[in-house]
């Protein structure tokens, strides 16, 4: 397989795709990232998927991939489901947050991350 210009084929039609069909390219990109074995970028194609996905179904299985895909940079694993603050990993917001373009910009309003914070503080 030519990577390279697998990759520039992605990256144009990402640029002219609708925001609808870019999840579905960005998991492409992220398959080709994986096989030069290139983990930060794969997760980064991985979240741009989850910041664009269309359905909560999506929504929750990137959330859960980009979870498993973080277990390395992770020592320890938690066994209940938390928020690290990322609204793309976050569990919760997969579940009540609409799709959108800018949603990577946006902080998490979930409560779980919420309620660590202030902990962290006392």
């Amino acid at each position: 397989m030519d990577y390279v210009e697998a990759l520039a084929q992605i990256y144009a039609a990402i640029d002219g795709a609708s925001n609808d069909e870019k999840s579905s390219l960005y998991l492409e990109q992220s398959f080709i990232f994986r096989g030069l074995d290139e983990m930060k970028l794969t997760r980064r194609s991985i979240q741009a998927a989850r910041q664009y996905s269309t359905s909560i179904h999506e929504r929750i299985v990137y959330t859960a991939w980009l979870k498993y895909e973080k277990r390395d940079e992770e020592m320890s694993i938690s066994p209940i489901p938390t928020c690290n603050g990322n609204v793309l990993e976050c569990p919760q917001a997969a579940l009540i947050l609409e799709p959108s373009p800018s949603i990577i910009c946006d902080p998490c309003p979930c409560k779980t991350f919420s309620a660590e914070k202030k902990t962290d503080h006392h």
